[in-house]
């Protein structure tokens, strides 16, 4: 498993209004995608999970208002139940809204793990306007007492298909 890695751990049961994971990537590394343009290129976003069984959901979102969303579907089998598994999802990118080419979110990626109903998507797999994150099919990683969901090498890649993860060198990064 990888050593870099984002830990939610329930503690104790509970119904929250929502729980997840949340990532924002400025908009200076998302603007060659073309989102908001009719020429909006097809993504595949990869990551490893480690989770119990369920479905989850994750959002693709713009940063900036009026915001527009895209939830799809992945689940955890229970062969695939609380052991590292890798996931892809691939969408088409919006050809709609506003999408920010500076400093501030351009494209932010949220892990849903628990959500009321206010919070699911109208649709799935297709862009809307809102900023809803879950799906109705939401696994409650909030009901388990000592439920843990583990993300980590997490990739977004131009294209249908998204090669193996590979630890990015920090020194050169930063």
């Amino acid at each position: 498993g990888s050593p870099n890695r984002i830990k939610v751990s329930i503690t104790s049961v509970g119904t929250p209004s929502y729980i997840f994971i949340r990532q924002s990537i400025e908009g200076i590394y998302i603007s060659d995608l073309k989102s908001g343009t009719p020429n909006a290129k097809t993504v595949t976003l990869r990551f490893g999970c480690c989770a119990p069984a369920g479905t989850y959901g994750v959002e693709f979102q713009n940063g900036y208002p009026p915001y527009r969303g895209y939830v799809a579907e992945y689940v955890i089998t229970a062969a695939e139940a609380n052991i590292d598994v890798v996931k892809t999802i691939t969408i088409d990118l919006d050809k709609a809204g506003v999408w920010v080419t500076n400093n501030t979110a351009g494209l932010m990626l949220s892990w849903g793990l628990s959500a009321s109903a206010s919070y699911f998507a109208p649709v799935l797999n297709a862009w809307f306007d809102g900023s809803n994150w879950a799906t109705p099919n939401q696994f409650n990683l909030a009901s388990v007492t000592g439920g843990i969901f583990e993300l980590f090498d997490v990739s977004l890649t131009v294209g249908t298909v998204a090669p193996p993860f590979v630890v990015p060198d920090f020194a050169a990064e930063l």
